[in-house]
Formats: C-alpha cells, structure tokens, sequence
C-alpha cells in the first residue's frame, strides 16, 4: 500500500515536458500573457501614428512603418484610414477570442490571486519591445531609401545640358498677398512650377519634390534660393486655396511662392514657358508636364527637369551647382 503511495507521488512529480506545456497552454499563463502582449502592441501601433518623420532613428522607423502598414503617402502625408483602423483593431479581436476561449482561467487568478499576474505585465512589455525593435531592423532594410539605393542613376551631366536662354520676365502674386516680379530675383536661383489645387494626382507629388529639393540646400544658404509655383488654374485657385495648399504641403517659409493673377496673364506666363497642358472641361482637371524650370543668378534659364527619380537627384545638384557660382 505504502509503495502505491509513493509511486503515485512520484507520478505526479515526474510529469512530460509535453504535459507541463499543456498544463502552461490550459491554464491561465498563456492566455494572460497573451492578452498583455496584445495590449501593449496597440498602445505602441496607435502611438506611432504620432511620431513625427524624421531621416533617421526613430522617425525614419515610424515613416517607413507608416508607408508599409498605414498607406502613407510621402507626397502629402495621408494615410489610408481602413489600414489604420484593420491594424489597430486586430489586437482586440484575436484579444477578445482569447478571452472568450480562457475566460473562465483568466476571471479566477484575478480574482483569486491578481499578484500572480504582475511578473507577466514586464514579460509581455519585453517581448513587445523586441517585435518592436525585429520589426525595426526589417523595414529598415526594406525601406524605400535602400530600393532607390540599387536604382542606378545617371550622373548629373551640368554643363552638357545646361542653356542660357534668357528667363522672360513676368509679375504675379503670392498666396501671402506679394507682389513677385522675377527680374528682382537676379541674383537668386529661381525654381519655377506649375500645379492646381485641386490636383489629386501628380501635383502633390511636385510640390513634395520642389520641397525636397528646397530641404536638400542648407538652411544659411537658402536665402539666395526661391521656389515659384504658378497655377495653371487661375480663375480657380483663390487665395484662400493657395493658402490651404501652402500649408498643407509645408510651403510656408519664405523660400515659397505660389502664384496667381489675371487669367488670361498667368497663360500667357505659362506659355511663354512652355508648359504644355491641357482642360478637361467636364471634369475642370488638367492633363500636364511635371516639370522644374532652374534660373541662375544672371537671370538665364539653365535647366529643365522632369518629374521622378533622376529629375529629383538631378534638379538637387542643378541648385546646388548654381547657388556656388558668383
């Protein structure tokens, strides 16, 4: 009897690794941990809505995550809002089958014995931050940054494709309510574009590059440097939509200028530059060249660059080159 006794004791100590995950798997370990890794993932998918972008660290993590996950659109800087929402509600859903599933488990060590719970609230807060941190390495090595890296680029070929045509005078007014007449410039490095407001397509993606380009010269050397946006919607774009635009895309230092005035005048600026575009009078939208005109110090118009990859690295060193010359 006493040897029963003690092989049954000897029973219950001696039990499986198989058995004890199960034990781990039933009770109410698991589930608990799992509720507070959950948690605190989307205490962290909700905060890095709020991180401001930045070129490195944390920032540039935040962007990326942003770009892949939220439908970020670099250009004007919304995001897709059934992402947001399918990302942050995940958490609860798988949370609340988890609960549902270990509900009983889960309502008694609470009740019972909540200190037992505290050790897994800095576990799962751990591991969190190790996804976070995996997370981190993975996208940063997926990042746009790196798959514009392996596109090979043309070097910039200054001087070959460089003109001195003389930049044809012209006077509008800004969104701030200045008079802008470009033979005041000279002595300045003038970019000059064309958008609409109401654009929904390439237009944000122009003035997302004309900002970049104005970002890439540093800032004490940025006041002999002028970005000009004429609208090619005039009897449109207000003021107040000028405005609108201006901050909405961030063109509110002085470097920005965007344009308007009499109708018929702005087309005929236009055209004297040569910007091909085209009304849809059903729609009121335009079909149109994305394109950055470059203006040296003498007043001479030196460059001409499409929208896109090469345009971009190539209008930057186009600036740059002109802003060192006397």
């Amino acid at each position: 009897m006493q040897d029963k006794r003690f092989q049954s004791n000897n029973d219950k100590k001696e039990k499986t690794d198989f058995e004890k995950l199960q034990d781990w798997f039933g009770g109410w370990q698991f589930p608990v941990l799992a509720l507070f890794v959950l948690g605190f993932l989307a205490l962290i998918l909700f905060l890095i809505l709020f991180i401001p972008n930045s070129q490195s660290g944390v920032g540039k993590f935040a962007e990326e995550f942003k770009i892949w996950c939220y439908g970020l659109n670099p250009e004007t800087g919304e995001m897709k809002t059934a992402y947001i929402v399918m990302f942050l509600s995940d958490p609860f859903v798988l949370g609340s089958i988890i609960y549902f599933i270990w509900k009983g488990q889960i309502d008694e060590v609470f009740k019972k014995t909540p200190k037992k719970v505290i050790p897994y609230v800095g576990i799962a807060f751990g591991v969190v931050i190790l996804l976070t941190l995996g997370l981190s390495s993975v996208v940063s090595e997926t990042s746009f940054e790196r798959l514009k890296a392996k596109t090979e680029i043309p070097q910039f070929p200054g001087n070959d494709i460089r003109t001195q045509i003389p930049a044809k005078n012209f006077k509008l007014t800004d969104h701030k309510g200045t008079e802008i007449e470009l033979e005041n410039y000279k002595g300045n490095v003038v970019i000059i574009t064309s958008f609409f407001t109401n654009c929904l397509k390439a237009c944000p993606t122009i003035l997302f590059q004309l900002k970049k380009a104005v970002e890439s010269v540093p800032e004490d050397r940025r006041n002999k440097l002028k970005a000009f946006a004429i609208t090619m919607d005039p009897e449109n774009d207000t003021k107040e939509n000028l405005i609108k635009t201006a901050k909405h895309h961030k063109l509110t230092s002085n470097e920005y200028h965007l344009l308007n005035g009499d109708p018929k005048y702005v087309n005929e600026v236009l055209d004297s530059y040569n910007y091909g575009r085209k009304k849809d009078e059903k729609t009121g939208e335009y079909d149109h060249e994305n394109i950055f005109l470059v203006i040296d110090k003498k007043g001479l118009l030196a460059y001409k660059f499409a929208m896109g990859n090469i345009g971009e690295l190539w209008l930057k060193e186009a600036i740059s080159q002109l802003l060192n010359e006397s």
